[in-house]
């Protein structure tokens, strides 16, 4: 952001390593300001990396590739959502560039679990190896369930820092309050791994925040 003559200048960039060198002082003048939103979604990235929340993710994704490559199964799947009374919504696929595609899939599996596990023990639509490749253990359900609600605390936070209109660099600071000491925070009914990202998120969060002086 270019400011008037006599007024500081800098310049709001992500943390991609080449990017964050050229806004160096050996090769600028203005400040360099890395993207809090950008920070906040690498540090969510250490997170499910560190409570291996992450190896859920290609299971999920192969499981909604399903429907969307399989007329009849996304038409089975219809069907049962009428029969189950849930909502007719479309299953969400996961992308590696936006970590709430990961998000916006868990939540939307979550809501559709019956009317998935309907289609997909119908032997009719789904045949039995295909049922057996496809369905998701217990243990990855209920990791969904049990981590949900932080990855909607921070998928709020990144819209909030995200967004084309309004945006100010006076969110930033209730937003890691709100964080740190709330949603990061490990209560005693988390399960061992969302305890573990929790803490993961909270300290990769902290030293990205620490390591750059002129965040703000």
């Amino acid at each position: 952001e270019w400011g008037l003559k006599g007024k500081v200048v800098a310049c709001v960039h992500d943390n991609a390593s080449n990017i964050t060198l050229a806004n160096t002082p050996a090769f600028v003048d203005w400040q360099s300001c890395p993207c809090f939103a950008h920070m906040l979604q690498l540090s969510i990235l250490d997170g499910m990396r560190t409570a291996e929340v992450d190896k859920i993710v290609p299971a999920c994704n192969k499981l909604v590739a399903h429907f969307h490559h399989s007329t009849v199964a996304m038409k089975a799947l219809g069907e049962k959502q009428k029969l189950l009374m849930v909502p007719r919504h479309r299953l969400f696929q996961s992308c590696t560039t936006r970590w709430n595609s990961i998000c916006a899939m868990f939540e939307r599996l979550y809501e559709q679990r019956s009317s998935i596990a309907a289609v997909l023990s119908d032997r009719s639509v789904t045949k039995l190896a295909d049922d057996r490749k496809l369905s998701l253990p217990d243990s990855h359900w209920r990791l969904i369930e049990d981590i949900l609600a932080v990855l909607k605390a921070l998928k709020c936070a990144t819209t909030v820092l995200s967004t084309d209109m309004n945006v100010s660099s006076s969110v930033i600071y209730p937003v890691i309050h709100g964080l740190q000491t709330k949603h990061l925070i490990a209560y005693d009914g988390d399960c061992e791994t969302v305890a573990a990202f929790k803490a993961a998120v909270s300290t990769s969060l902290t030293r990205r925040l620490l390591s750059d002086v002129n965040l703000f």
